[in-house]
Parts: structure tokens; sequence; C-alpha cells
């Protein structure tokens, strides 16, 4: 159930993320480690994503960590203001259980 819950957490993050970069002129990154997701946008448009451009979006404040014993694929997704990013296949795993997290180039996350 827990494996469930931060799965849809996820989801709703790179959500954010893609409405967030349609609405603002600069691009906005998600940032998947191990254990935390981020979400940062560049406000400076200086094309780095600095530690102090972490957002709070839809009552959230990123970086958000993982539950403890749960591991995530590593991966930097970049969204342009027509809310695309690069393609990619992360993995969410707990105690030898995994749930795939599919990121379309459309910028859609299922």
């Amino acid at each position: 159930m827990q494996l469930q819950s931060s799965r849809d957490s996820i989801v709703a993050a790179f959500q954010s993320a893609q409405q967030l970069a349609m609405s603002r002129k600069n691009p906005v990154q998600v940032i998947t480690s191990s254990d935390e997701l981020d979400i940062r946008f560049d406000a400076n448009a200086n094309g780095i994503f600095a530690d102090n451009e972490s957002v709070q979006f839809g009552g959230v404040s990123y970086p958000i960590q993982l539950i403890n014993g749960q591991t995530l694929t590593n991966g930097i997704f970049d969204y342009n203001r027509l809310g695309h990013t690069s393609g990619a296949s992360l993995q969410l795993s707990q105690h030898g259980k995994v749930v795939s997290i599919e990121v379309d180039a459309s910028g859609y996350v299922e």
C-alpha cells in the first residue's frame, strides 16, 4: 500500500512540474534520486537549476523524501513551455516489490 501511495505522489509531482512549466516562461526540472524527488524552477533563466530553486507547488514543498526503504531510479527531466520532457521508465521499489512509472516525451506520466 505504501508503494502505491508513493507512486501516486511521484506521478502527481510530475504533473505539477508540467503545469508549472506550461504556465511560466522559464524551464522546470524534475530530479529523481534514490530517496527523493525535487522540482526546480529556473527563476533566473541561467540554465542552472540550483538547490535554492526548489519549488512549493500545490501545497507541497520540494524536495520530498521517499518513505524509508523505498528507492527510485535516478533521472533528470527538463520540462519546456509546451509541457514536454524526455521519455523514460522509472522504477520505484520497496522490499522486493517494484512498480513502474512511465514518463512520456509528451510530458504525460502514468
